[in-house]
């Protein structure tokens, strides 16, 4: 085979950048270029054998434009893939609801008036409400912010008092509750704020003082701190008794009224151990126990500080068919909303996402309808039921089980749907600029570039998802190779080896690909 000089100094250059495995990327004559089939299946047998232990490697190449599978290695073998799940979810989403699609919260109150109001103990006539009841529909984006600017809405729509704050998340059904304390441990729920999660935030004093310890809007547990502050290395504990993920919610009223007061809970939230005193205040994030009286407890504070009284109760139930609609809150675009998903893989709107994909024909939302919308995509796009398995949308489920050759399927297919592609590649991080590849880099152990080829342009032609689970690394997406064309790409690595050993599989597999000339 002959080789022109532009085309032999690249594969000189893949020779030196893979010069620590020899037999891997590269052909047994140097003279020659290997074929993709070829570079990346001798690395990927020399790569098994380093990483070691109970170690399964699945990687699958196509061209994005036509599907055409380039490289299958294992590509067929059902695998956990973690967090690449989220490509699935986020295909369905993007095809079922579209780009622009945006999450209302709707605000009711029984009655407005700015005259009169029925004489109540306490409450003032002037903008009296009844009970203000928040109906939501499942918005993943919803902060402290966006709710602060709903607070301001309902005073310059006059509102000066209201009786009860009603939290309607009736929409959901059976929302499973936080798993753990963790943020990607969040529970689901219709009416959700700050992904679920409740701040805290530790400032340090000077040393041997105490630090100050607060806890962030609407947090409804007792804080119980004892941090001090030391000049060297400090050590915190941050803990919540009962656990959140232990909370069962409890009310006043029987279970068939429709509406019922919530009990607030018994719970403490403990902070203690020592901060350094030369570092800045931090913030720490742990999952709320229950997110209707969450949300509830946040408006509520927001209402005080905003001069609106609230007279009654904290409540959940459902919003009556002759309230008045006062505002409608909009989230932002879906297109928006992937960008936080896949950028930071965050579990939570993963799962809120099922919700939205799940809603049955009478309004009301279901995730196992969520899920099955995920399995009709893989099913519509030719591969059988029982060659995956699919238990939630975020990938946090060791369940689950998909195969590269699916995700690349899936992949190609929203690259050839030029509605949706430029949403979900945006969406993707990139190495060494953004999301969860950020701190991740394509060179060599000693830190170089390949020879001839600048780091920007070897970081500036990837795009990935990537996966984290203890025994599993996984990275999917696109490239662009140096002929110009868009590629198609899924790796799984299911081993005892380390996360590091595999995240280097990982980009040694995309680097190879990309350096090898004539693809």
């Amino acid at each position: 085979m002959c080789l022109n000089k532009h085309a032999f100094q690249v594969a000189l250059s893949l020779l030196c950048a893979f010069a620590f495995l020899p037999a891997a990327a590269v052909g047994a004559n140097p003279a020659e270029t290997p074929t993709l089939s070829e570079a990346l299946t001798r690395y990927l047998n020399t790569a098994r054998k380093q990483i070691g232990g109970q170690s399964t490697i699945s990687v699958t190449v196509a061209e994005a434009l036509s599907g055409k599978e380039l490289f299958s290695y294992r590509g067929g073998e059902p695998m956990t893939p973690a967090s690449v799940v989220k490509i699935v979810t986020s295909a369905v989403a993007l095809k079922s609801l579209g780009p622009d699609y945006r999450f209302p919260t709707e605000i009711f109150v029984d009655y407005l008036t700015h005259e009169s109001a029925p004489k109540e103990s306490g409450t003032s006539a002037k903008g009296f409400v009844g009970n203000l009841y928040v109906r939501g529909y499942g918005d993943p984006s919803l902060t402290s912010e966006e709710l602060w600017r709903i607070v301001e809405t309902l005073r310059l729509s006059g509102v000066r008092s209201l009786r009860n704050i009603v939290i309607d998340d009736t929409l959901f059904v059976d929302p499973p509750g936080p798993s753990g304390p963790r943020p990607y441990e969040a529970g689901s729920s219709a009416t959700s704020l700050n992904h679920n999660c409740y701040e805290i935030s530790v400032t340090p004093g000077n040393p041997g003082q105490d630090a100050i310890v607060s806890l962030g809007i609407g947090a409804y547990g007792a804080l119980k701190d004892n941090v001090t502050t030391t000049a060297g290395p400090g050590k915190l504990i941050i803990g919540q008794q009962p656990p959140s993920s232990k909370f069962t919610p409890s009310f006043v009223g029987t279970a068939t009224s429709p509406v019922r007061e919530i009990v607030l809970p018994t719970e403490s939230v403990i902070v203690k151990g020592s901060v350094r005193a030369s570092q800045n205040r931090k913030t720490h994030y742990r999952t709320v126990s229950y997110p209707p009286l969450y949300l509830a407890s946040a408006l509520r504070d927001m209402l005080k500080q905003h001069g609106i009284k609230v007279h009654g109760k904290l409540m959940r139930g459902e919003t009556p068919g002759d309230a008045k609609l006062l505002h409608l809150q909009e989230s932002k675009s879906l297109a928006a909303i992937l960008t936080d998903l896949n950028h930071y893989s965050n579990n939570f709107i993963a799962e809120q996402l099922l919700y939205a994909l799940g809603e049955d024909s009478v309004g009301y939302r279901r995730r196992e309808l969520g899920l099955a919308r995920l399995r009709s995509y893989l099913e519509d796009n030719g591969f059988e039921a029982l060659s995956f398995s699919l238990y939630d949308g975020s990938g946090l489920d060791k369940r689950n089980r998909l195969t590269t050759n699916q995700l690349t399927k899936a992949l190609v297919d929203i690259y050839q749907d030029l509605a949706v592609s430029p949403v979900l590649i945006s969406s993707l991080s990139r190495f060494a600029h953004s999301g969860t590849l950020k701190k991740r880099s394509l060179r060599d152990r000693r830190g170089r570039s390949p020879q001839g080829v600048a780091e920007t342009n070897l970081a500036d032609s990837v795009w990935g998802k990537t996966g984290t689970l203890t025994g599993v690394s996984s990275l999917a997406g696109y490239l662009r190779t140096q002929s110009g064309k868009d590629l198609a790409y899924a790796i799984i690595i299911n081993s005892s080896a380390g996360k590091r050993a595999s995240t280097s599989v990982e980009d040694e597999v995309v680097k190879t690909i990309i350096l090898l000339p004539g693809i």
